[in-house]
């Protein structure tokens, strides 16, 4: 029974021929328009991948194209709009939800009497279309443990480029998948399996700023909603309220909550005023905002709130974009123990060691007591201790709240930082500066300090987010030192 059914299905498949179609490049920008919000960037990039790899094949082959965004960034819209210029169909396969035990990547063995042809040969079964297009969603959740490795079947998926070709284990046979486009979607490009990685060529989706998460509100969401929704028409939210829902009730680079919450409004109103409802229209403001979403989830602003010696703002990055947190550092007697808490990594506690360093060396200019090391217990902490800390970037945050801990000087509340420190002082660079800014301006922090090695970054940001925060970009410490601690009840600007 076996034999016959892979007998069948090969012979069906291997009749399978025809030739490749001529895509209408120029209607990339048209399509994605209609359905989503692209960076002008990511067209360029689009473009030139998918013009390059039909015209020259062999200039893309060993790779396979991937969206690298957080969520809500439209990853799987953008491919949506790619299918509708080509006339590629589509076929979704989500990685995360993909066991080791399952075949859905490769047909199972034929010894398997339950074997059946992988969802993407069977899916190809019977297709008139001439081309098709495979997204591989969150392949950065590829089960690379125990028996049925995942990353070895993306090597022999990704060889297609190579010979059109993939041996499937339930076939025994080639399958071919010339006229097949793959395309897959990260959310962290780290996660993603060294082997796959080097295999893929990455596009990043650049975080939405509040201005574009308005455009997308008004352009896209909205228009959406009142479609879906038999009050749709009769809602209108003025741009103070989006602005509020932006600010107060989401924290993220794409606009997946900022969806969310819209819907939210539409349902509330929908129960309120029933179906019915046509008279007038229901005008949704910051007055109103909380009768539909209930209080804000996050509270903004730093007006009011005390300098605090020790305690520094970090401008940090999470799967959601830019998020801003609370380190904390307290000097107590001891005998020179350091103790770093939060749920953070090898590279924190070295950043840590760095900070501590460069005072001692510095002990004279800081008014420090030269044995401070060895007569005083310090402990670190970064809030939200259920979230998970990487990376280096916190060394100059370390270094402030260090030396106001020590010195007894508050650090001004309204004022993030970023960095990479030195033992001799230089700040070095550090990954993710737009979106740290982004969430910093999202935080309504007054003054954030980036690497001077993050410089360029400041050219992919809107005049009008420029205008609401004072980006600084610094090479030494002592600058960062001298304007974000309160030296005799003096803030430096």
């Amino acid at each position: 029974m076996i034999l016959e059914e892979a007998l069948s299905f090969g012979n069906e498949h291997k009749d399978r021929e025809g030739s490749l179609s001529k895509p209408l490049f120029q209607a990339i920008e048209k399509s994605l328009d209609r359905n989503v919000f692209v960076d002008p960037s990511v067209k360029a990039r689009l473009a030139e991948y998918l013009t390059l790899k039909k015209i020259s094949p062999s200039a893309r082959e060993k790779t396979m194209l991937c969206l690298l965004g957080p969520p809500g960034m439209g990853k799987s819209l953008i491919v949506k709009s790619l299918c509708a210029a080509f006339s590629w169909r589509l076929i979704r396969i989500a990685i995360g939800e993909v066991r080791s035990e399952d075949d859905t990547i490769i047909g199972g063995r034929r010894a398997d009497m339950n074997a059946t042809a992988a969802r993407i040969v069977h899916a190809l079964q019977g297709s008139t279309e001439e081309e098709v297009c495979v997204l591989l969603e969150d392949i950065d959740r590829t089960d690379v443990s125990g028996v049925g490795n995942r990353s070895a079947d993306f090597f022999e998926i990704l060889d297609y480029v190579q010979d059109y070709a993939i041996k499937n284990r339930y076939l025994a046979s080639p399958v071919d998948l010339s006229k097949v486009n793959f395309i897959a979607t990260a959310r962290n490009l780290s996660a993603i399996p060294p082997g796959i990685r080097e295999r893929i060529e990455v596009i990043t989706l650049p975080s939405y700023t509040e201005e574009e998460k308005l455009e997308i509100a008004r352009n896209y969401l909205l228009p959406d909603l009142a479609r879906s929704y038999p009050l749709g028409g009769a809602i209108q939210l003025s741009d103070e309220a989006l602005r509020t829902i932006i600010r107060k009730y989401t924290r993220e680079a794409g606009v997946a909550e900022l969806k969310a919450s819209l819907k939210a409004i539409f349902q509330a109103a929908l129960k309120k005023f029933g179906p019915d409802q046509e008279k007038g229209r229901i005008r949704v403001t910051t007055r109103n905002l909380a009768r539909y979403l209930g209080p804000p989830r996050f509270s903004l602003g730093v007006d009011g709130k005390p300098h605090q010696v020790g305690l520094v703002t970090v401008l940090g990055k999470s799967e959601k974009g830019g998020c801003p947190i609370s380190l904390e550092l307290l000097v107590l007697k001891g005998d020179g123990k350091v103790t770093a808490t939060g749920n953070i990594d090898r590279m924190f506690h070295e950043s840590a060691q760095v900070a501590l360093d460069y005072v001692r060396s510095r002990h004279t200019q800081f008014g420090v007591e030269e044995d401070f090391y060895k007569t005083r217990d310090i402990h670190i902490h970064l809030q939200e201790g259920a979230v998970p800390k990487y990376g280096v970037s916190a060394g100059l945050a370390i270094l402030t709240a260090l030396v106001s801990g020590l010195t007894g000087r508050p650090v001004r509340s309204d004022v993030g930082m970023t960095g990479e420190i030195s033992l001799h002082g230089r700040v070095l660079g550090v990954r993710d500066a737009r979106d740290k800014i982004l969430g910093a301006c999202q935080a309504e922090l007054k003054t954030v300090f980036i690497p001077k090695e993050n410089e360029r970054v400041l050219e992919t940001l809107p005049r009008a987010l420029k205008r609401r925060i004072r980006i600084v970009p610094v090479d030494r410490v002592e600058t960062v030192l001298q304007q974000a601690i309160v030296w005799d009840g003096k803030e430096s600007a």
